[in-house]
């Protein structure tokens, strides 16, 4: 299953370094205004730093994860999250070598019949340890590929303006023009949902269950 060629592994490596320069390079255009959804709020990120989640009103209960993780489709097909290839089906596999990332995360290019859709995160003791069984525990889609995938819906193909009425109390951050770059929610706990947007669309999804 896996391809066990060192420099496919070093350009596998050089990919994902690539990846997370864009995603933080796309997050370095926004401003620090932000507001979220269905209320009038609006913070100072920088402010949001130094008080409690109290006194921003930004309880862990205010977003209810289960509408992202129960609401998961692959290809029309609701699936589980977080997921395994298997639940997937024979067609869904790793299109490189699966990438060290470090403290027992490895990363791999999911693809179906050889094309990628996401790039996924999963815990392993090893490389080799990592198989159809292995449960992935984070995903990110980006608009660059195929959109096999949606959440309630939405993928990066999707109108900016359907997100708010999708996805009850998710926050909001403006940049520094007021036009809309990230809409995101998030907890202690390591529970991630995240849509980064670019000039009104959307370029990534990321979903994250929880840190190990």
């Amino acid at each position: 299953m896996y391809l066990k060629n060192q420099s496919r592994k070093q350009k596998k490596r050089g990919m994902v370094c690539i990846v997370t320069l864009m995603l933080a390079l796309s997050f370095g255009g926004c401003g620090d205004k932000e507001k979220k959804a269905n209320t009038t709020t609006v913070t100072k990120e920088n402010e949001t730093t130094t008080v409690s989640q109290e006194e921003t009103g930004q309880s862990e209960s205010e977003f209810d994860f289960s509408q992202v993780y129960d609401n998961i489709e692959l290809n029309g097909k609701k699936i589980p999250f977080p997921f395994t290839l298997n639940d997937l089906g024979d067609e869904y596999d790793f299109k490189w070598d699966v990438v060290d990332m470090g403290d027992g995360v490895y990363s791999g290019d999911l693809a179906v019949n050889g094309e990628s859709i996401a790039l996924v995160y999963m815990y392993g003791e090893s490389a080799d340890s990592i198989n159809r069984d292995t449960l992935i525990i984070s995903f990110s889609i980006f608009r660059s590929k195929k959109q096999e995938i949606n959440i309630k819906g939405i993928n990066c193909n999707s109108s900016v303006e359907d997100i708010e009425s999708m996805f009850k109390n998710i926050h909001v951050q403006y940049d520094t023009d007021n036009q809309i770059c990230r809409y995101w929610a998030s907890n202690k706990n390591g529970k991630l949902f995240e849509i980064s947007v670019d000039k009104s669309e959307i370029t990534t999804i990321t979903i994250q269950k929880e840190e190990k």
